[in-house]
């Protein structure tokens, strides 16, 4: 295989520049060389196809098809798939081929569904298992787990969300499920791909029930297995737009930069680093550097302060990410000083304030910091202001109400901290007295703290009936 790679040097600078620390070479190398062994040099005709294969297959083993089918099942015949693989860069087709379908489930669905611009629509084709909610064994674990049987025996959201992500799979679509948590609790949906016409898009809003509020999915890369929020995975698809020469230009700096670094050469690393973001600013992993570099203060301050403000305000489509990297910068700020970082928090506030779970986050970290600095007054108010602000979001400030509240507790004002609850509460959902997670919920939480609020009252009695009703949820610890 190397002697074949050193032939092809296009192909081995893409092929090692994709590959991450938690891949496995040898067998990434293996996966490659069963692909060539069976197709020749026409994979050089398959796009990223067979780089994408390579680095999935390498920790991937589904029971229902092999490497090679797998491959073949694309290869095949690129122009019967609603999107051709070949103009798809491997980031993406990273989605596609991680399918544990088999290959008679992949033909089915082609067969059944074929080119269809609003793929992700078969999502509500697996009926819903409402018996299943009632406690009683869902139909489809009494029958084999395929896609046709699924459409027939129905299953709850995470199956309508793998049954519609293995179907965009199977028509040449990068798919992935994504779970998350909203006013309902947990729930899955389906994330794809589509070509709006201008360049490669990931629409996450199918089966994404938006009165629910579930602000931020997640769901896993094929090629690692690390955790990515849907927002994460809508930022790379930029960098997946891109010209090629952009991206690995931009990645060739970054690594570049590392090896100055490592050789004492700061002012080198710090430049190199520059050219990085110039050539690809939404790079993860660039990003993530520049933040330890100005955490390491090889990038000076001022330059610093640049970056932390470029953060702030460039990237108003990706607030996920901008926030990660904010929560990194604004340590450069000494400890210390309260004033510059409340400054810093107050104006990250006024960008997220429309995402009201950061918007709730952010409040939430800064009245912790204010709290190691005995700022008791500015942490009240940090978090009495998200409070406020998001009061319908009962779930989200439920917390932020429970510290709160202890510290009205603290201040002798139990009748103040019982009215703070009475105002939270009503947009709490109530969970059902079966549900196996009602001990996490937060109607159970501040339920809990109403009792020991009456009890500091001298209120008993009321006490022991809240304590009454929240012994009625079977599974929550008491």
């Amino acid at each position: 295989m190397s002697a074949w790679l050193i032939a092809h040097p296009e192909f081995a600078e893409k092929l090692f520049q994709i590959i991450t620390p938690e891949d496995r070479p040898a067998k990434v190398l293996a996966c490659l060389d069963s692909l060539r062994a069976a197709w020749g040099q026409r994979i050089l005709q398959h796009g990223d196809l067979p780089l994408a294969f390579a680095v999935v297959w390498d920790s991937f083993a589904p029971k229902r098809c092999d490497l090679r089918s797998s491959y073949a099942y694309y290869a095949a015949n690129p122009k019967r798939f609603i999107l051709d693989f070949r103009k798809l860069p491997c980031y993406l087709l990273k989605f596609v081929v991680d399918s544990p379908t088999s290959i008679a489930e992949r033909e089915w669905a082609l067969h059944t569904y074929g080119i269809r611009s609003d793929i992700g629509k078969v999502f509500f084709d697996v009926p819903y298992d409402t018996w299943s909610l009632k406690g009683y064994r869902k139909k489809i674990r009494d029958v084999p787990y395929t896609l046709p049987n699924l459409v027939e025996y129905g299953g709850v959201c995470v199956d309508q969300a793998y049954f519609a992500a293995n179907v965009a799979k199977s028509l040449g679509v990068p798919a992935a499920v994504v779970c998350g948590v909203g006013e309902r609790g947990g729930h899955a949906w389906v994330g794809y791909v589509q070509w709006d016409g201008k360049r490669f898009v990931w629409n996450l809003n199918t089966g994404r029930y938006s009165s629910d509020h579930y602000y931020e999915g997640q769901t896993h890369d094929p090629q690692t297995g690390k955790r990515l929020t849907d927002h994460t995975l809508a930022l790379d698809s930029i960098s997946a737009n891109l010209d090629w020469a952009r991206v690995s230009d931009a990645q060739n700096y970054l690594e570049l930069s590392k090896r100055m670094l490592d050789a004492g050469e700061n002012d080198r690393a710090a430049r190199l680093l520059d050219l990085a973001l110039k050539r690809n600013p939404y790079d993860r992993l660039v990003w993530e550097e520049a933040a330890v570099l100005c955490q390491r203060g090889v990038i000076n301050k001022k330059r610093a302060d640049e970056l932390l403000q470029f953060v702030l305000k460039g990237f108003p489509e990706y607030p996920d990410f901008s926030l990660d990297i904010f929560r990194k910068l604004i340590e450069l700020v000494p400890e210390k000083d309260v004033k510059k970082r409340t400054a810093l928090y107050d104006a990250a506030f006024n960008i997220y304030q429309f995402r009201p779970d950061l918007a709730v986050q952010l409040r939430t970290a800064q009245g912790d910091y204010l709290a190691k600095h005995g700022r008791r007054d500015m942490r009240y108010a940090a978090y009495c202001d998200a409070i406020t602000r998001y009061l319908e979001h009962g779930r989200l400030v439920a917390e932020l109400t429970r510290k709160v509240v202890g510290m009205k507790l603290e201040d002798g004002d139990p009748r103040s901290a019982l009215n703070l609850i009475l105002s939270v509460l009503p947009y709490c959902k109530e969970p059902s007295y079966e549900d196996p997670f009602a001990g996490a919920s937060a109607y159970y939480r501040l339920k809990k703290d109403m009792a020991k609020v009456y009890r500091f009252l001298g209120n008993e009695k009321a006490a022991l009936q809240i304590e009454a009703e929240l012994r009625r949820f079977v599974y929550a610890k008491h």
